[in-house]
């Protein structure tokens, strides 16, 4: 009787780690989920102020801020199930992304952004 053919991706779960599994991710995707992950829990966490993050065009310009620029794209709010949601479709669609329309063009991709 014939075995029906195994699945690539499934043949050898034993050799699976997470280091595999995070750099499968596209390079930009990956930054940005990092970038989101660090700055969202990080003020979820205290690690520093939630106002901190935040653009605040007095203190980005006058006060030569000038981080709040990126960081305020990259706060998610706070945790909850709308959060995980959130990053999950921000995940999925910036793969998509990455992957298809801009395939070999990370520069283009991250001038898309």
């Amino acid at each position: 009787m014939a075995q029906p053919p195994r699945n690539a991706n499934m043949a050898n779960l034993s050799s699976w780690s997470l280091a595999d599994a995070w750099q499968a991710i596209p390079i930009i995707t990956r930054n940005l989920v990092a970038g989101m992950a660090f700055v969202t829990i990080g003020s979820q966490l205290r690690l520093f102020p939630v106002q901190s993050v935040l653009l605040i065009w007095d203190k980005a310009l006058l006060g030569f801020q000038f981080w709040r620029f990126l960081t305020s794209f990259l706060f998610l709010g706070p945790l909850g199930f709308p959060l995980i949601m959130l990053a999950a479709i921000l995940y999925r669609q910036s793969k998509s992304l990455e992957i298809g329309e801009f395939l070999g063009n990370p520069a283009d991709y991250l001038f898309f952004l």
